[in-house]
C-alpha cells in the first residue's frame, strides 16, 4: 500500500517523500527521496506501477515493488489531488487534476490532465496566477541567473523577473530597473510562465502592469487569463518605499507590449519599457539602449 507525506508549511527548504507500508506489519518497505512535498496521492495498477505527483511540477511513475523512479514527466504545475486510471476501447488512461495551491514552486491551476501510452509529447501546462488573488511568492531556487534581473529554469520554461521601480535616479525616477522611455526592451519567449518580483525604492507610489498599449483614457491592460488584469494589485494606487508584490502570468499574447507603471500620470512622465512576447525566441532576454 503506497503512502505520501511531506511538509506544506511555507520554510526555506521543502521536502518529501514517497514511500510504501506494509499494512501487515506496519513497516516501510521503501521510501523515496522527493525535492518537493508529495500531497496528492498515489494509485496503482495491476502491472506494477504506482503514480503520484509532486509539488515540483512532475508526475512520477513508480515500481511497486522497489520504489525505482521508472517514468517522470513534467506538467509544470503541482497537484493535491490522486490520480485515477482507466480504460476505454482497450487503452488504459491516467487522470489527475493539477494545479496545488500548496506548492511555492509551481504556480496554481486548475486543468485535469490524461495521459495514455504512446500519446502526444508532453509540454508544460499553463498556470493560472491572478494579481487580484494571493500567490505563492517566486523561489529562486534552482534558477539561473542570466542577467542582473532574470533568473530562468529552461526545462521549466519559466523565468522570474526582478523589477524595481526608480532603481536608479533616470528620468527623475520614474523608470523600472533603471530604464524608461522604451529604453528596455524585455523579451520573453512564448508559453513561458512569468513571476514578476516588483520592488519600489521610490518615495512616492509606484506599481507595475502588462499594457498593449500606451494611448487611451485607461491603459489597456492585458488580461491574465480571464481572471483580471496583469498588474500590481491596487495599482492605481501603487506600493510605497521599501514594500514588494507578485504577479504571475502565461506568456500568451504575442507581440510587442509595454511594461507600464499604473498609477495615474506615470506613464505620461515616462515610467514604462517594452516587454516583447516573441514565438521565435529560445530563452529571455532583455536589450536596452541609451
Amino acid at each position: 500500500m503506497p503512502d505520501f507525506a511531506g511538509s506544506v508549511a511555507f520554510a526555506s527548504k521543502l521536502t518529501g517523500y514517497f514511500a510504501a507500508v506494509d499494512v501487515t506489519t506496519g513497516k516501510v518497505r521503501w521510501k523515496v527521496q522527493l525535492p518537493d512535498p508529495v500531497v496528492g496521492g498515489a494509485v496503482a495498477t495491476a502491472g506494477g506501477l504506482v503514480f503520484s505527483p509532486a509539488d515540483n511540477g512532475y508526475i512520477y511513475a513508480f515500481d511497486s515493488g522497489t520504489g525505482k523512479i521508472l517514468w517522470k514527466a513534467y506538467v509544470g504545475l503541482g497537484s493535491g489531488a490522486a490520480p485515477i486510471t482507466y480504460e476505454v476501447n482497450g487503452t488504459q488512461y491516467i487522470a489527475i487534476a493539477l494545479g496545488s495551491s500548496y506548492s511555492a514552486t509551481t504556480p496554481p491551476g486548475g486543468t485535469l490532465a490524461v495521459f495514455k501510452l504512446h500519446g502526444a509529447p508532453i509540454k508544460p501546462f499553463p498556470g493560472v496566477m491572478t494579481s487580484s488573488g494571493p500567490i505563492a511568492v517566486p523561489s529562486l531556487n534552482g534558477l539561473i541567473k542570466i542577467n542582473p534581473w532574470e533568473y530562468i529554469s529552461a526545462e521549466k520554461q519559466s523565468v522570474v523577473i526582478n523589477i524595481t521601480a526608480a532603481a536608479t535616479g533616470d528620468n527623475a525616477g520614474f523608470n523600472f530597473n533603471g530604464y524608461s522611455k522604451g529604453k528596455a526592451n524585455f523579451i520573453i519567449p512564448a508559453g513561458w510562465q512569468v513571476s514578476w518580483i516588483f520592488n519600489n525604492k521610490a518615495a512616492l507610489p509606484h506599481s507595475v502592469g502588462l499594457a498593449s498599449s500606451l494611448t487611451g483614457t485607461t491603459l489597456p491592460i492585458v488580461p491574465n487569463g480571464g481572471l483580471g488584469p496583469i498588474e500590481t494589485p491596487n495599482a492605481l494606487q501603487g506600493i510605497r518605499s521599501g514594500q514588494t508584490q507578485y504577479v504571475g502570468f502565461q506568456a500568451t499574447k504575442v507581440g510587442k507590449l509595454y511594461m507600464v507603471c499604473v498609477v495615474p500620470g506615470h506613464v505620461q512622465g515616462g515610467m514604462w519599457d517594452y516587454v516583447t512576447i516573441s514565438s521565435t525566441a529560445k530563452m529571455p532576454s532583455i536589450e536596452v539602449s541609451k
